[in-house]
């Protein structure tokens, strides 16, 4: 992802749900457990504390549904491979530690891919389902969070308000594609937690703590959706030349490297990448992301595997670049106060222009991960500033008081203009 995001702390609510997560596979690979589960047999107590235990035991036998259907297809598999439970354990114990490898830039390989295919097949309707409980509620006794009580349930609407309340001074703007904060309205929280390693091949971390993060609900949905930031690219021989190719590390381990992605908690892409816009056909805008100036030993795989998972480069390419055209027309007339319904002379709009174009590169620190689009904005006004035919087009048209027109159409520019400042004025930050 783009910017950097405060992790939770060490004693958030999370971390025990991660507990909860490991008891319950304990609790499914005990070779002596039975099924169909018994209630009078299912020593749930040995695993589980007396509050979480009452609450399990409703939920496997009263409701009889999908939880219990899993641990069963588990318990069945380990009673038949008893020598298979002490790796599905160990598997997941090396699985939670990812984000310490991530941040050493250390290689590490997902041990859940190395488990035999049929132990995986039974693990992964448990671990996904932790994360249903997670929807409803969770009981917890983690007493250092606010208003916590014995027997709180914790919830992933709490995720969501933990993260604003841990963010929303230092980030507002999505994390991922640094458009409009999922948290401009309090009132209406338009967050999604997202799986930034997919739960449906990475299910150990369901509910890990530091593989769910708040974003927008177009990158959630629209956008990266359930792709895998691990299927890397590599080069392969074909007859025109060469060729990329995208590989699954389910299908070849040796192709995944946690070296290769931007983790939102340990290594967040701003610090090493630039946004680079440059004009190609027909007077359009393209984007681009290059490795940053000051980082050129920065992996490209590692930048077009972040433009894969988000896409980036084409989202920003589209509309967005018409918006920040336009926004940034209107801001010029908005800085000297140029009306629409005049002319102005060109070497006072001229001025105000560069004088605009400067501010927004010098307010980089500043407005970066608190503006929303600033990153794009901010290359576009670099881009400017090194090619003056471009400047002067913009110039002309503030100075004819003409609407300008020369990207191609533009109507969802001036949607997401009209978006934006309706936002802006509803945001409570």
């Amino acid at each position: 992802m783009l910017h950097k995001i405060k992790p939770p702390p060490e004693d958030y609510a999370l971390h025990e749900c991660l507990e909860f997560q490991q008891h319950l596979l304990e609790f499914a690979c005990c070779p002596a457990q039975s099924y169909p589960l018994k209630e009078k047999q299912a020593n749930i107590s040995k695993f589980f504390p007396d509050y979480q235990a009452d609450w399990l035991r409703e939920k496997l036998y009263q409701d009889k549904g999908s939880l219990a259907r899993s641990i069963e297809g588990l318990a069945c598999y380990v009673n038949n491979h008893p020598e298979e439970a002490e790796k599905i354990l160990a598997a997941f114990e090396t699985d939670v530690e990812f984000l310490k490898q991530i941040i050493n830039d250390q290689v590490f390989h997902f041990a859940y891919l190395s488990l035999d295919k049929e132990a995986r097949d039974v693990i992964k309707p448990l671990m996904e389902y932790c994360y249903q409980l997670l929807c409803i509620g969770i009981p917890l006794q983690s007493s250092s969070r606010k208003k916590a009580g014995p027997n709180e349930k914790f919830t992933r609407q709490q995720l969501v308000d933990h993260f604003w309340e841990r963010n929303h001074r230092i980030l507002r703007v999505c994390p991922a594609c640094d458009g409009q904060s999922p948290f401009y309205d309090r009132a209406k929280a338009d967050a999604h937690a997202d799986h930034f390693f997919p739960k449906a091949r990475y299910p150990f971390l369901s509910i890990h703590p530091y593989n769910l993060v708040p974003i927008c609900t177009d990158c959630n949905t629209f956008r990266k959706g359930t792709t895998n930031p691990l299927i890397t690219i590599r080069q392969v021989s074909v007859s025109a030349g060469k060729e990329e190719e995208y590989v699954d590390p389910i299908e070849d381990e040796s192709s995944e490297s946690l070296l290769d992605t931007f983790h939102p908690y340990g290594r967040p892409a701003r610090e090493y990448i630039e946004i680079e816009v440059v004009r190609i056909n027909r007077g359009a805008n393209e984007v681009r992301i290059i490795p940053s100036s000051q980082r050129r030993q920065i992996s490209t795989k590692r930048i077009k595997n972040l433009d894969r998972v988000f896409r980036l480069t084409r989202m920003w390419g589209g509309n967005y670049m018409d918006y920040i055209v336009e926004h940034m027309v209107d801001q010029v007339r908005d800085y000297k106060q140029f009306s629409k319904d005049r002319t102005y002379p060109q070497e006072v709009v001229e001025k105000a222009f560069y004088e605009h174009i400067s501010e927004i590169i010098g307010k980089y620190d500043e407005k970066a991960g608190t503006e929303p689009f600033f990153l794009l904005k901010h290359s576009y006004a670099k881009y400017l500033q090194n090619h003056q035919q471009h400047s002067e087009e913009i110039i002309q048209t503030i100075a004819s008081a003409k609407d300008r027109n020369t990207t191609g159409p533009t109507d969802g520019g001036q949607q997401m203009i009209k978006t934006y400042n309706l936002r802006a004025k509803r945001r409570n930050l």
